[in-house]
C-alpha cells in the first residue's frame, strides 16, 4: 500500500511463480533451457519485493521501540528483522543461481523452495526471538505496535487517518498494557 506498483510485482511474482511450479508438477521434468525464462524473471521481481520489504522493515524498526514501549509501558529492547535469503544488493543473481543449482530439488518436492514468498521476518526482545520467548502479553503488545505503525505510515502516506478496528484486544493484555494503549491509541 505505501509503494506504487508493488501489489503489481506481486501478482506477477505469484504468476510467474506459479508458471514454474507447474513446470516442475508435470509427468516429465523440464529442463534447464524451458525454467531459464522462469528463474530470470522469478529472479528480477523477487529482488524487487525483497528490496522493498527490506525497506518497509527499516521504516518500520525506526518506529516499533518507541511504539512498543508506549503500549507495553516495559523497558524491553524489541527489533524487527527481515531474514532474506540473498543479499539485497546481489539478490536476483543469487537468487537465479540458487534456482538452477535446486532444480532437482525442487523436481522432487514439486515447488520453488528458494524466494521472498519463502522468507519472513522476525521480532526479537533483548535480542532473543519473541517466538521462543515472548509471554502472550508481549507478542500482542508486538502485533498491536505493528498496526498502529502500520496505520502511521498509511497516514503519512495518504496524508489521511486510517480507521482502526480492534477485536477482543484487551483479552490476552494485563492492566497495565490496557490501560498504556488506551493512553496511545486516544493521542
Amino acid at each position: 500500500q505505501l509503494v506504487p506498483n508493488f501489489g503489481a510485482y506481486r501478482r506477477n511474482y505469484r504468476r510467474v511463480l506459479s508458471h514454474r511450479n507447474a513446470l516442475l508438477k508435470r509427468g516429465r521434468a523440464p529442463s534447464l533451457e524451458e525454467l531459464f525464462p522462469w528463474n530470470l524473471r522469478l529472479a528480477e521481481l523477487g529482488a524487487v519485493i525483497a528490496r522493498n520489504r527490506a525497506e518497509l522493515l527499516k521504516d518500520i524498526q525506526a518506529l516499533l521501540p518507541n511504539t512498543y514501549a508506549n503500549i507495553s509501558k516495559s523497558i524491553t529492547d524489541v527489533a524487527i528483522r527481515y531474514k532474506h535469503q540473498f543479499s539485497l544488493e546481489s539478490y536476483e543473481s543469487h537468487m537465479l543461481q540458487t534456482l538452477e543449482s535446486r532444480r532437482e530439488t525442487d523436481l522432487l518436492r514439486g515447488f520453488t523452495s528458494t524466494g521472498p514468498h519463502r522468507e519472513d521476518f522476525e521480532i526479537t526482545f533483548n535480542n532473543v526471538i519473541a517466538e521462543e520467548t515472548a509471554s502472550r502479553g508481549e507478542t500482542r503488545s508486538a502485533v498491536l505496535s505493528l498496526k498502529i505503525i502500520e496505520l502511521d505510515l498509511l497516514q503519512r502516506r495518504l496524508d489521511q487517518k486510517p480507521l482502526l478496528l480492534l477485536d477482543d484486544v484487551f483479552s490476552e493484555l494485563d492492566t497495565t498494557r490496557r490501560h498504556a494503549l488506551t493512553q496511545s491509541l486516544v493521542q
